[in-house]
C-alpha cells in the first residue's frame, strides 16, 4: 500500500473509532436500577470565562466532572446564548 493511503485509511480509520467513542460516552446507560448519563459541556462564569467539562450523573446526581482542557475568557461583549436551561442545569 502507498504510503499517502495507508495515512488516509489511518485517519479514517481514527475518525470512526473517534465517533464510536464519543457515541457510547454520550449515551445514557442504564447500570441495575441507576440512570448514569455522561456528555460534555461548557461551563461559563459571570465574567465569561468558560471551560468545556465532562459531566456523569448517577440518578440526577453529578458523581464526576471533569475539565477537558484549559478555559477560555471571552470578552466582555460576549453573551452566551443558550437557554438558561441549558446554561444552569448540570443533570438534565
Amino acid at each position: 500500500m502507498f504510503p499517502e493511503k495507508r495515512t488516509l485509511a489511518l485517519a479514517a480509520l481514527a475518525v470512526v473509532i473517534s465517533i464510536a467513542a464519543a457515541s457510547i460516552i454520550m449515551a445514557p446507560a442504564s447500570e441495575g436500577s441507576q440512570e448514569v448519563s455522561s456528555w460534555t459541556k461548557a461551563i461559563c462564569t459571570d465574567d465569561n470565562y468558560c471551560i468545556d467539562v465532562q459531566i456523569t450523573c448517577v440518578d440526577g446526581q453529578v458523581t464526576d466532572l471533569r475539565p477537558m482542557g484549559p478555559g477560555v475568557q471571552c470578552s466582555s461583549e460576549w453573551k452566551d446564548r443558550r437557554p438558561d436551561e441549558l446554561k444552569n442545569d448540570i443533570c438534565i
